[in-house]
């Protein structure tokens, strides 16, 4: 079989890393979803949105709520393409979280910061590691007489493999030339090229390819979206489907998501978001929609997206076909308050993939995004939140317990299990880790054709 019918094959493959073995596959992926109940079918469904990540999201809350090493899984997964012990590995880190000259870290605060801390922190305490070197300048990861090496000012440093965390451009696989051989002596989150010059590497080409494999996912639908390049066309689309939330194509900031109701006016909710994320930010001039030229002005990275993706609202009922769903959402005192599912699916070796984590996250203000701020959010594992409750401060002094085993059970008016909820997650994750691979191997062999 040839190099190009092999990829043809893994980009037909429904398991999650099939690759050409002479390239990177990611091992780790979260993605949002919504659980909805078939009452055509009586079982539950998994709605996957687009927002599908390849870092562990939020890793301490996961293991500071699980029962399982959550720290240790994800560290075996970006470590399983690389072979042996004693390992000497890499981590490459951006340059806004880590400073590789004075070996210091930036912005503690910040939860894409100690995330990346909890990740370095678990693989230089890995049995099979013995050193850890970190770098922020990819050029400093270099090919030397077949050997991966790390360049420093004073020496040059062989090392075993190397993980990339950093998410900001394609500058890692330039750094090795596009040389596949020494791609494939890591692992990547989310791969060696994620650059918002490249369609390919954003929400729109992500939620595409789900479109594409979503039929022979079992338990799994894709919500409807569409990219839009002004108004006029958003509003197009918001005719057609309803509410809606307007994302950024590269999600750079959290709060570039923007729920627009039926009966608001576009504009004002993107001016808002606009004034909430130049103070979050400090960046005076920023903006999302550029009124003179009509145009999205998105920036992601430093480059700018002239346009930006539209998903429609999963809440309430809906319909797909002859199957008509209920979504599992929470209804008090006439206000709705939405639910976000966040399983983490990772591949530790092998085609098999297992979910070792769903987060459960629950919005405390009546609104259509449940991400939409951390002090606005109650979070838990799934068997807690399914089996004891989470607590919900609603507008309350004192929060109540929220069941999702009994607002399961209020939509499908009948007895729910713990599986019947966590099967359509998984079956969610594996496609959002089948998904990240796809669209990465499409880009990677454009660039490689074009070297």
């Amino acid at each position: 079989m040839t190099n190009i019918e092999f990829i043809f094959e893994a980009l037909q493959s429904d398991w999650p890393t099939e690759r050409p073995s002479d390239t990177l596959p990611s091992r780790v992926a979260s993605v949002d979803a919504k659980l909805c109940y078939n009452q055509s079918e009586d079982e539950f469904y998994a709605f996957l949105l687009g927002d599908i990540n390849a870092n562990p999201g939020g890793i301490q809350d996961r293991t500071n709520k699980s029962k399982r090493d959550i720290e240790t899984i994800v560290s075996d997964a970006f470590l399983s393409n690389i072979k042996g012990s004693d390992l000497q590995i890499a981590i490459v880190l951006p340059e806004d979280v880590y400073d590789d000259r004075a070996s210091q870290w930036l912005s503690p605060k910040s939860w894409y910061t100690r995330d990346r801390q909890t990740i370095v922190r678990a693989i230089r305490g890995h049995r099979r590691v013995s050193s850890v070197i970190e770098v922020t300048d990819r050029s400093h990861l270099r090919n030397m007489s077949g050997v991966l090496s790390v360049t420093g000012e004073d020496e040059t440093r062989p090392v075993s493999g190397y993980v990339n965390l950093d998410d900001t451009d394609c500058g890692l696989f330039r750094a090795l030339n596009g040389d596949v051989a020494m791609l494939s002596k890591g692992a990547n989150a989310p791969t060696a090229i994620w650059n918002p010059q490249f369609d390919e590497t954003g929400k729109v080409s992500l939620l595409r390819t789900a479109t594409d494999r979503v039929t022979n996912v079992p338990n799994v639908c894709v919500p409807r979206f569409a990219r839009v390049e002004s108004l006029k066309e958003l509003e197009r689309f918001r005719d057609e489907v309803g509410d809606i939330i307007l994302k950024s194509p590269f999600g750079t900031h959290g709060n570039e998501v923007i729920p627009i109701r039926e009966d608001e006016s576009p504009l004002q909710r993107i001016r808002a978001a606009e004034a909430r994320i130049r103070n979050a930010i400090e960046h005076p001039s920023f903006k999302i929609y550029n009124e003179t030229n009509n145009e999205f002005v998105f920036n992601a990275r430093g480059w700018e997206s002239g346009y930006g993706v539209v998903e429609e609202v999963i809440a309430g009922s809906l319909n797909r076909g002859e199957h008509s769903f209920e979504v599992l959402e929470l209804n008090k005192a006439d206000n709705t308050y939405p639910i976000d599912f966040v399983p983490l699916t990772v591949c530790r070796g092998g085609r098999q993939s297992e979910t070792p984590s769903i987060m459960v996250r629950i919005s405390t203000i009546d609104n259509l995004n449940a991400n939409l701020h951390s002090k606005s959010m109650a979070l838990e594992a799934l068997p807690v939140a399914f089996e004891e409750g989470i607590d919900v401060h609603l507008n309350e002094k004192v929060p109540r317990a929220i069941e999702i085993q009994q607002e399961a059970e209020r939509i499908a008016q009948r007895p729910v299990s713990i599986e019947e909820l966590r099967y359509p997650l998984q079956q969610a994750g594996r496609l959002a880790l089948l998904v990240r691979n796809q669209t990465a191997l499409q880009i990677e062999q454009t660039l490689l054709r074009d070297k």
